[in-house]
C-alpha cells in the first residue's frame, strides 16, 4: 500500500535506469501525451488499436514506468529507462 519507494531509489546510483531498456507489451498507447514526451523509447513492432480503451490503458502503463521526469503530471517508477 505505500508503494515502492520509488523516490528513494532515485537517490541511489542508477536508481532513475540509464540504459536499462523495457519491453511493454501493448495494445494502444498515446506518445503526445504531456508526460510521455521525452522519453518514448521506441515501438519495435505491431499496429495501433484506434479503441480509445488501449489507447488509455496502454499510455497509462508506460506512464506508470516511463514518465517524464518533469515539473507536472506524474513521474515514472523509472523515467530514463528506454
Amino acid at each position: 500500500p505505500g508503494g515502492i519507494d520509488a523516490r528513494y531509489a532515485w537517490g541511489l546510483s542508477g536508481g532513475k535506469r540509464n540504459g536499462t531498456r523495457i519491453i511493454d507489451i501493448e495494445g494502444a498507447w498515446g506518445f503526445t501525451h504531456e508526460d510521455l514526451l521525452a522519453n518514448q523509447g521506441g515501438v519495435i513492432g505491431g499496429v495501433q488499436s484506434t479503441d480509445l480503451r488501449w489507447v488509455n490503458h496502454g499510455t497509462a502503463v508506460v506512464g506508470v514506468f516511463g514518465g517524464d521526469e518533469n515539473a507536472f503530471g506524474v513521474t515514472g517508477i523509472c523515467p530514463n529507462a528506454n
